[in-house]
C-alpha cells in the first residue's frame, strides 16, 4: 500500500481512539485523502471500516461520502461472506458493550442509506446473529437509538412489507415502500410520509417527498388540512413546495381558498416563515393555468360550405 494510504488510515485509527480529536481535527487535502480511501484495496477499506464510520467529519463531504458508501453497498450486494467486508460489519455490529466512538460507527452503519438499507432481505438475513446481539447488547446499555435500529432490521427481516419510516433515519422505511405501485396501496401512509416534513434537515425528507411525488392526487386533501389548521409554518412552507414541484396545477383548486387566506391575511408565524409569499405565488401559477385558452372542440360532422 502507498505510504499516503497507510498514512491516512493510521489517521483515521486515531480519530476512532481518540474522541476530541475525532470532533475537531480536519486533515489536511482531506477532499484528496478521501480520494485515496475511495480506491484502497478491499482488504484494507474493511479493516478501516470502523473507522470510517466513526469519523463524523467523513459525512461532510457529500460526494465523497456518497461514493464511499456505494463502494461499501456494492461490495456486500456483490459478494456472500464470509470475506474482508462482510467480516467487518458482522464484528463491528457483534462489539460487545461498545464505546461512543463504536456506537457512532454502528449508528452510522444504519445512518447510511446506501449501505444496509439496500440489501436484499436475504443478504439482511445472513446479519440476523449480529442484529439479535447488538439489540440485546445496546438495550443492556440504555442506547435506545441502536436497538431501535436492531429491532427495525429484525422485523423487516421477518415481515419486509411496506410502512412509514419510524425515525429520521430510517432509510429501511423508505425502501419498504418502493413495493407500493398503486393509489390505493400508498393511501394508508400518506399522512405519515407528510407529517416527516416538518423539517428538512431530517435525513428522510427527500425520500418522503419522493413517494409523494409518486402519487400526488393522494396529497392535496391531507395538505389542505395542515393549512386550514396554521399552526406550523415551517411544515406549511415544506407542503406548499411540494405541491409547487410535484402536484400538477389542475389539482390546485382545492388549496386556493387556503393560498388566498395566508397571502391577504398570514398568521405571524407564517409571515415570519414567509409562507405569505410561497402561497402568493402559487396563486398567480394558478390564475395563469386557469385563464389558459381552452382548445375548443370541432363541431361534429363534415364542415358544411356556404
Amino acid at each position: 500500500m502507498p505510504d499516503g494510504d497507510r498514512s491516512y488510515l493510521a489517521l483515521l485509527q486515531t480519530l476512532m481512539a481518540e474522541s476530541s480529536l475525532q470532533n475537531s481535527l480536519r486533515p489536511p487535502n482531506v477532499e484528496n485523502e478521501l480520494d485515496l480511501l475511495l480506491h484502497l484495496p478491499d482488504a484494507e477499506l474493511a479493516q478501516s471500516l470502523p473507522a470510517i464510520l466513526s469519523a463524523t467529519w467523513v459525512l461532510e463531504y457529500q460526494t465523497q461520502a456518497e461514493a464511499l458508501e456505494k463502494r461499501i453497498h456494492d461490495y456486500l450486494a456483490s459478494t456472500r461472506p464470509p470475506n474482508a467486508m462482510w467480516t467487518a460489519v458482522s464484528d463491528l455490529l457483534m462489539t460487545p458493550s461498545p464505546t461512543d466512538e463504536v456506537a457512532r460507527a454502528q449508528t452510522t452503519l444504519f445512518g447510511w442509506a446506501g449501505i444496509l438499507t439496500s440489501l436484499p432481505v436475504a443478504q439482511l438475513e445472513a446479519l440476523r446473529p449480529e442484529l439479535t446481539r447488538l439489540l440485546h447488547e445496546a438495550s443492556a446499555a440504555g442506547r435506545s437509538s441502536l436497538a431501535q435500529y436492531a429491532r427495525r432490521y429484525i422485523a423487516y427481516i421477518d415481515n419486509p412489507v411496506p410502512s412509514v419510516p419510524e425515525s429520521k433515519l430510517d432509510g429501511l422505511g423508505l425502501r419498504s415502500l418502493d413495493a407500493v405501485t398503486t393509489p390505493d396501496e400508498m393511501k394508508p401512509f400518506v399522512d405519515g410520509l407528510l407529517a416527516w416534513l416538518q423539517d428538512r434537515n431530517w435525513p428522510v425528507y427527500q425520500g418522503c417527498v419522493d413517494h409523494l411525488a409518486r402519487f400526488p392526487e393522494l396529497c392535496v386533501a391531507p395538505i389542505l388540512d395542515v393549512l386550514r389548521r396554521s399552526d406550523d409554518a415551517d411544515w406549511e412552507s415544506s407542503l406548499i413546495f411540494l405541491v409547487q414541484q410535484h402536484v400538477p396545477t389542475r389539482m390546485w383548486g382545492e388549496l386556493r381558498a387556503e393560498f388566498e387566506r395566508i397571502a391577504q391575511g398570514a398568521t405571524p408565524d407564517e409571515l415570519e416563515w414567509e409562507v405569505d409569499g410561497l402561497a402568493m405565488e402559487l396563486l398567480q401559477e394558478l390564475d395563469l393555468y386557469e385563464a389558459r385558452p381552452r382548445r375548443r372542440a370541432r363541431p361534429w360532422g363534415p364542415k358544411i360550405s356556404s
